[in-house]
């Protein structure tokens, strides 16, 4: 009999760098053990990972590291990466700009002040957030099926979901201004697409509250 792969996303009790893969599993129903270990929990598992990061995806005994290579694995298991190898070179793509935009937020994450985090989230927000969001906006219409890439959802759509997710709705933004999509309307409208997925909805809507 053939061997039914089993899967175990490890990663703490956060959204973070885990969400989109859990966001993956979730839209192919597919079964996998969400194993969320506390802070406190972490030297003593760190020695057990490949690089001393997290998260880690187990599959079939076997681990793989790095948030953007366990997404691209699971993505074309599922056959969410694109139908072309085009498609697929331009959802890795997408995924390394967005990556690149996000990660100019690394400041604003080790600032402590709240007045100063605030104005920093404020200047980043002008300089890469909505820049990232206009660009997307821009490649939805020119795209013109309501998905960024391609004629159905992939790993970019539920990248950018996950990323207006946050900005919208972690406490964290919030209280620094976060993100109006007001002048984002397709990119409004695919969040919107994404969220109401029959195999998203119900996980969004019972997934843990978590600060990040």
């Amino acid at each position: 009999m053939p061997v039914v792969p089993k899967y175990r996303l490890v990663y703490f009790n956060v959204q973070g760098r885990a969400e989109i893969a859990r966001l993956l599993f979730h839209e192919a129903g597919e079964k996998f053990e969400d194993h969320r270990i506390e802070f406190s929990e972490w030297p003593a598992f760190k020695p057990h990972t490949p690089f001393g990061q997290l998260p880690v995806l187990e599959y079939n005994g076997k681990q793989l590291a790095q948030s953007g290579t366990i997404n691209r694995f699971l993505a074309h298991r599922f056959g969410l990466a694109g139908k072309t190898e085009w498609e697929q070179a331009q959802v890795d793509e997408f995924g390394g700009y967005v990556s690149d935009s996000l990660n100019k937020l690394a400041p604003w994450f080790a600032e402590k002040d709240p007045e100063k985090k605030t104005e920093l989230y404020r200047e980043i927000k002008e300089s890469a957030i909505k820049p990232l969001m206009a660009k997307v906006d821009h490649m939805l219409e020119k795209n013109g099926t309501g998905w960024i890439i391609g004629s159905d959802l992939t790993l970019a759509d539920i990248i950018i979901f996950q990323a207006v997710d946050m900005f919208k709705h972690n406490k964290a933004f919030v209280e620094c201004g976060g993100m109006n999509m007001n002048h984002y309307r397709r990119v409004q409208a695919l969040v919107e697409r994404v969220a109401n997925r029959p195999n998203i909805k119900p996980y969004l809507a019972s997934r843990p509250k978590t600060d990040m």
